[in-house]
């Protein structure tokens, strides 16, 4: 698996959270995968970016709201993340939150569309009381009175018994598509199909589809398309070589894939990409 970095959170002074507001380039070091004890809201105010997590890409477009549970692996991936993009990002402490809810260890949190009606409006009085500090000595205490808003809405709206189990499907077969991804990880340079997966795991062809589709909430060949093409896409950034060859060493069978990949992803070509990503880290 890739070597996921474990993010130590400092919250701001008097608020169990911390609170990053910004119009701003969203910082490099996010691009890697990490993790960190506390809960994670983003809400995009205007620009675009996107993130994988839990085997799944997810596009953030403006005014809308994605949520990493404690510990999740994450990161950003996508070519916006050199471009200014006006965003809020909450962490949410857990241990505050679990002087509320003695069972935080059995649930998750999940948003739906009732919760981020009610969330997104909190999260711009976040933006405006950030805004607002300098004129208001008395902000922070506003700042913490939001945000315990924001603990409330996701215990009351947001919590999920991991019993009722984040993927459908039986723990057998999550762990079946799980020993798949960690061999996808490690195996991506190769010829690999659909049905040399099934077998790895000893199941059909059809049941395991449909079964790595629930539970990735992606086809088994787009889910390996888009880990070459990020490994791809790095080669590109950091070494001295063509778009062919990056395809090629990654697995894909020719530069026109790749190409496809990008385009249906970031809606730009490798080379512009490249171009983008080694401005987010020039100096």
């Amino acid at each position: 698996m890739p070597h996921c970095i474990l993010e130590m959170i400092q919250f701001d002074n008097h608020i169990p959270a911390r609170i990053i507001v910004g119009n701003q380039v969203i910082p490099e070091k996010y691009a890697r995968m990490h993790k960190h004890r506390e809960i994670e809201l983003i809400y995009m105010l205007e620009g675009r970016a996107v993130f994988e997590g839990m085997g799944q890409l997810r596009t953030l477009e403006s005014d809308e709201l994605i949520l990493f549970n404690s510990e999740e692996p994450h990161r950003v991936m996508s070519d916006e993340i050199h471009r200014r993009s006006h965003h809020i990002v909450l962490h949410l402490s857990y241990e505050y939150a679990e002087e509320y809810d003695k069972n935080m260890e059995s649930i998750y949190f999940e948003l739906n569309p009732h919760a981020a009606k009610k969330l997104k409006p909190l999260l711009l009085e976040l933006v405006r009381l950030t805004y607002n500090r300098h004129h208001d000595p008395y902000a922070d205490m506003e700042k913490k009175a939001v945000v315990i808003k924001i603990y409330h809405e996701l215990l009351v709206s947001c919590r999920v018994e991991k019993n009722v189990r984040l993927y459908h499907g039986s723990n057998d077969n999550l762990g079946k598509i799980k020993t798949v991804i960690e061999y996808l990880d490690e195996h991506y340079q190769e010829d690999i199909t659909r049905d040399d997966m099934a077998t790895l795991v000893g199941l059909s062809p059809a049941y395991f589809s449909h079964h790595f589709k629930t539970v990735t909430e992606m086809t088994f060949v787009r889910f390996l398309s888009c880990l070459r093409m990020e490994h791809a896409l790095s080669d590109l950034v950091s070494m001295d070589i063509s778009v062919t060859d990056a395809a090629l060493r990654n697995g894909f069978a020719n530069v026109r894939a790749f190409s496809a990949s990008c385009k249906r992803v970031f809606g730009l070509t490798p080379m512009q990409l490249k171009k983008n990503r080694r401005r987010s880290i020039l100096p």
